[in-house]
């Protein structure tokens, strides 16, 4: 990992390419050494290039890291300003894991910097009326409404304050 980010560091985008090729061949199983690579790949321009390790990562990884994977890829994607890719990732995430509140608040989070309060509102709304367990649920409704506070006016925060009520008389109050 560290030679490959000297190279690239140095200008040697072959050799750090390369050695990533090399890195994943002997430690295939590391999600580590497939998020370098892809990482990589995309710090190059080489998008199919992070798609074809995303696919070979997936292949080579234990099935429990796939979702660790995914996620930092996704990260990965938003943070190299290509947010469709990272939405792409997270939805498919949440397609497989819809109750895993990790995936959710990550992807939250990505959405947030992006700075488009429409997404971010139409994910945590489809978030909040996710069929979750109330403690689960009562996170998302936490994030919704302090993001509400940040960026949005009285209105929506009430809003995000019914919508709560409305959860907590729809599941009977499940000790909260």
């Amino acid at each position: 990992l560290a030679l490959v980010s000297v190279l690239e560091a140095a200008g040697h985008a072959r050799a750090a390419a390369r050695a990533a090729a090399a890195l994943t061949k002997k430690h295939g199983h590391s999600c580590k050494a497939w998020l370098c690579r892809h990482g990589l790949a995309l710090r190059q321009g080489d998008a199919a290039g992070a798609v074809a390790c995303l696919k070979a990562a997936a292949v080579a990884t234990p099935a429990r890291k796939h979702a660790k994977l995914l996620s930092r890829a996704a990260v990965a994607e938003f943070r190299g300003g290509n947010q469709e890719a990272g939405r792409a990732l997270f939805e498919r995430l949440l397609a497989a894991a819809p109750k895993r509140l990790d995936l959710w608040s990550v992807y939250i989070d990505q959405e947030v910097k992006a700075g488009d309060a429409a997404r971010v509102r139409a994910l945590l709304a489809r978030g909040a009326a996710a069929d979750l367990p109330p403690k689960k649920a009562k996170f998302l409704f936490r994030r919704a409404l302090d993001f509400e506070k940040a960026v949005g006016d009285e209105a929506r925060v009430e809003a995000v304050r019914a919508a709560a009520r409305a959860y907590v008389a729809r599941v009977g109050g499940g000790g909260q």
